[in-house]
């Protein structure tokens, strides 16, 4: 597609923002209301010919739109290009960046803030879990820093293409049959086993592994290389303790993030909505979070593209 091109009529292309297997992500504007979106378009001509792909995409438009919870990046429409064939997906356009490009950019955080952070994304994930959604993929590149013009920033959590949904009592992946998912660094150690039969508990252990991050500065095995060997670590070795990378970190902080990271499942704390209790009681001026909280964040667009599949 290029800049110009109109979807469905309705949807005219200014510029791609990111791109992958599965789609392409743009910018655009509505043709009737002139309003910016972000538009994920089915990647090719020949993958929209797949009834597999094709039915893998919709599940995925189905799953994000059936979540209401501003800490989720809101669908706003859904059809097929009648010119190219191809599926789309149209989604608010969010200004800001991915909390993985901050965190590269601004090492550990304040531990008030790297709260504040996790707060929101477990509120964003227990609605996603009310849905009877597993996301699977809960890494910093897919939880996004959206800015208003009022100055706040609100944890938006992205991209479903990895999620499992239950469908009439069933659970359905979204991922193409026999690929990794999640990022190894965030992923559980029942997902580094090649578990199937995952819960929401996976996502838990994901949202603890960024907390570590975001105030540590580093991922607990993040020095293995090797996929293999990383695998391995992340499936049988519970990670250290927060505090002997960041000793200023409170005890009471540490525990709560390490409520999440027990490799027996059984163990982890058992619903979003549980953590988000304890992460409460950390935080006596509530969640929010304001611009002048973070240092700067870049305006990078909408989704960011490693966002993509």
């Amino acid at each position: 597609m290029h800049p110009g091109q109109t979807i469905d009529g309705k949807y005219q292309i200014h510029r791609q923002l990111g791109g992958g297997t599965l789609g392409v992500l743009y910018e655009a504007r509505h043709i009737g209301t002139n309003r910016r979106v972000a538009l994920k378009l089915l990647a090719s001509d020949d993958l929209a010919r797949s009834p597999e792909r094709v039915a893998r995409f919709e599940r995925e438009v189905r799953a994000a739109a059936s979540i209401d919870s501003q800490y989720v990046a809101q669908v706003l429409d859904a059809g097929r290009d009648p010119d190219s064939g191809r599926p789309y997906m149209v989604s608010e356009y969010l200004v800001g960046e991915s909390l993985e490009t901050f965190l590269r950019r601004a090492g550990a955080l304040a531990t008030d803030t790297a709260l504040r952070l996790t707060a929101q994304a477990l509120m964003g994930l227990s609605r996603v879990h009310d849905a009877s959604i597993v996301h699977r993929d809960i890494r910093p590149a897919n939880y996004f820093l959206a800015r208003s013009d009022a100055g706040e920033v609100i944890v938006k959590l992205l991209d479903f293409g990895l999620a499992k949904v239950k469908v009439e009592g069933e659970q359905v992946s979204l991922a193409q049959t026999g690929s990794l998912t999640a990022s190894p660094l965030h992923m559980s150690p029942e997902q580094a086993r090649g578990k199937r039969d995952l819960d929401a508990r996976a996502d838990l252990w994901s949202v603890g592994i960024i907390a570590f991050q975001a105030l540590t500065g580093r991922t607990p095995h993040e020095h293995l290389r090797a996929v293999g060997e990383l695998l391995m670590a992340v499936a049988t070795v519970e990670p250290c303790d927060v505090r002997d990378l960041a000793p200023a970190t409170p005890a009471e902080v540490a525990a709560v993030v390490h409520g999440a990271l027990r490799l027996g499942v059984a163990d982890r704390y058992p619903t979003a909505g549980a953590m988000l209790a304890e992460v409460r009681k950390l935080l006596k001026n509530g969640l929010k979070l304001r611009e002048e909280l973070l240092p700067a964040i870049v305006d990078r667009g909408s989704l960011p593209p490693r966002s993509m599949r």
